[in-house]
């Protein structure tokens, strides 16, 4: 299996998140998300123990943490965008490649730059704005991107995997998870005051 360095995934898979949050709407239930403004009053809390209630009460993987903690603020359909997050999870789909706290954060933004414009273009466009914001602020306190080096365990493997529900999770996802949703919180917060 080959390794997905931060370059490439910058490259190519930052794009291709653009690329499925700028048409998702063709797929008929992301027209069903009812986008609304967010009201960051309805927002929970990004803590570590937040972070790890939903994984451990709803058993949602890091991506969907991240998806589902706007679902409820913004009136989107959480279930179908928490199912439709359920791939990114363990670097997307186990794979130990992109961080699924970062895949999850990259949905919610991209989402909320489709909200602003009917445009596609003009959705991308601003989408990869936000994903650049968030990849910026994101590597000011992690060297990586990529589950697998972040958790410096490989997930695809068994012991990678005991690792992971050993420790691995309370100990380097958890936080990682809430700093991602602050992130995004800050990036949103930036928006909604420009």
């Amino acid at each position: 299996m080959g390794t997905v360095n931060r370059r490439s995934f910058l490259k190519h898979g930052a794009v291709g998140l653009a690329v499925v949050s700028g048409t998702l709407s063709g797929l008929g239930w992301v027209d069903r998300l009812a986008v609304a403004a967010p009201n960051k009053s309805d927002l929970p809390e990004p803590t570590v123990e937040y972070a790890k209630k939903r994984h451990l009460e709803k058993g949602l993987q890091c991506s969907q943490s991240v998806v589902n903690r706007y679902a409820e603020s913004r009136g989107w359909n959480e279930q179908e965008l928490t199912d439709a997050a359920l791939p990114l999870g363990l670097g997307m789909g186990g794979a130990a490649a992109p961080c699924g706290a970062v895949s999850g954060s990259y949905m919610v933004l991209g989402l909320h730059a489709g909200s602003l414009t009917d445009d596609r273009a003009v959705h991308l466009e601003k989408a990869q704005q936000l994903f650049a914001q968030f990849t910026e602020q994101f590597l000011q306190q992690e060297e990586s991107l990529i589950c697998g080096e972040i958790l410096q365990h490989d997930p695809t493997t068994p012991e990678g995997m005991a690792a992971f529900y050993e420790s691995l999770f309370e100990s380097i996802c958890a936080p990682l998870i809430a700093r991602a949703m602050r992130i995004v919180d800050g990036i949103l917060a930036a928006e909604e005051a420009g």
